[in-house]
């Protein structure tokens, strides 16, 4: 069934992205096919892929026999096995994208392996959701599409599609490819999985405006001193880089990431002891539960995969790093990364979120106990001073009605920015983040 949905979502991208698709030399340098000083480059093993997420159903003869046929008759009317004819998936965004611009531009996307141009071209037009023609450009088949998308074949082993103004100028031969240097080369040649990012202060700004405020202040801070992102798999690890433009923002990166670690942490071991609880409660029958069993076995293995992060920071580069547990490997193998990566970005997004929410959730508990604090010795200092006139919190940790002087733990509130109003009906306290403690008293 996966093996069958993968090939589905082939297939799709063949035919709506492939607004798009022989001749240009026999095996295709795939480096050859990204801009030149590329925003963004990404580059999967997509035959490995396929062949590993059929092995479940090559084991049972039903699924099996389900899939060969369904194999068939692709093939018949495409000329393309998915498992046999496809290797590579490749795409890159040139430097000179405009986000902004309603027409696609700048966008290139390649898949090598072996294509049959005539029969894939003949299937591709006669999708009715998509106007397609096939056109011919400087001898090669191409599609063109209504939406601002090509496809062109270069020879039988790479089908390039994307953007009219990129595939136009692949097809005149003007394209301005451009090598990967140095260590990401050497990443993107030996990786099933890889991707590289960088930012210019366009993109920056671009994010910022479109996130509208939305972004937690330190990630603000980290985005706009980052420099490039870049990610491989080098079994039996994953790796993350983020260069930065300061040394500072490394470290701060590393705070975060260690910050998220230890909320996972909290969250796993809050998780587990209420699992102990029920454990100890259940009788023998319910302890064969199969939501019990599960959640142990979930709360083990979390435990375990958390362990296996690891960040370091070497001047201004940060390298977060998650090694596949010993115990996994069997399981896990080299060419099924590009799967578990894209499942941490799956958890990341999912867990970021509720990551913040719970922060700010404690910054706000934190700095409501902080303003009783101080209410509290404001009603002191009432009783052996009469009613003040005007009253700082540096005053009340001064004349020691408070220990120390309260922080406010959230970014955005500083020391010494705890306000104390006094009123008809006693005092209050005010921060600049979280507002008045009378809104929380009521």
């Amino acid at each position: 069934m996966i093996g069958n949905r993968l090939k589905t979502v082939i297939l799709v991208l063949l035919t709506v992205f492939f607004s798009f698709s022989c001749a240009y030399g026999a095996e295709q340098d795939i480096s050859k096919l990204i801009f030149k000083d590329a925003l963004f480059v990404l580059k999967m093993n997509a035959g490995a892929l396929i062949s590993q997420s059929q092995s479940f159903e090559s084991q049972i003869p039903s699924l099996k026999k389900a899939q060969e046929e369904i194999q068939a008759e692709i093939e018949k009317r495409t000329g393309l096995s998915v498992k046999r004819d496809v290797k590579n998936f490749i795409a890159s965004i040139g430097p000179g994208v405009d986000f902004n611009d309603k027409k696609p531009n700048n966008i290139l996307i390649a898949l090598t392996g072996s294509f049959n141009a005539e029969k894939l071209a003949a299937e591709i037009a006669k999708e009715k959701k998509i106007k397609v023609s096939v056109e011919k450009k400087n001898g090669l088949t191409a599609l063109v599409a209504e939406n601002g998308f090509q496809g062109l074949f270069l020879n039988e082993t790479t089908l390039v599609f994307g953007s009219s103004d990129a595939v136009e100028s692949l097809a005149a031969g003007k394209f301005s490819a451009g090598e990967l240097s140095g260590a990401l080369k050497k990443y993107f040649d030996e990786s099933n999985f890889f991707f590289s990012l960088s930012l210019n202060q366009k993109m920056k700004d671009d994010i910022l405006k479109n996130m509208r405020g939305g972004v937690p202040p330190i990630a603000s801070i980290l985005l706009k001193s980052l420099v490039s992102l870049s990610a491989f798999d080098s079994y039996p690890a994953l790796v993350l880089k983020a260069d930065f433009s300061e040394k500072n923002a490394a470290e701060d990166f590393k705070k975060l990431i260690d910050s998220f670690k230890n909320m996972a942490d909290i969250m796993i071991s809050a998780k587990e002891k209420e699992e102990d609880e029920k454990i100890s409660r259940a009788n023998a029958f319910e302890l064969l539960k199969p939501e019990l069993i599960g959640m142990k076995m979930a709360i083990a293995a979390g435990k375990t995969l958390l362990g296996s992060i690891a960040l370091t920071v070497d001047g201004s580069c940060a390298e977060l790093k998650f090694t596949v547990p010993e115990e996994f490997r069997e399981m896990l193998k080299p060419e099924q990364l590009p799967i578990l990566a894209a499942g941490a970005g799956i958890l990341a997004a999912i867990a970021i979120p509720n990551f913040t929410k719970a922060r700010t959730k404690a910054q706000e508990k934190a700095c409501i106990a902080n303003m009783r604090t101080i209410e509290g010795a404001c009603e002191l200092y009432k009783m052996d001073n009469n009613s003040p006139a005007t009253l700082t919190v540096d005053d009340l940790a001064k004349k020691e009605y408070l220990k120390s002087t309260p922080v406010c733990p959230s970014e955005k509130a500083r020391r010494g920015l705890y306000k104390i109003i006094i009123n008809d009906e006693g005092f209050d306290v005010e921060c600049p983040s979280h507002g008045k403690l009378s809104n929380f008293n009521r």
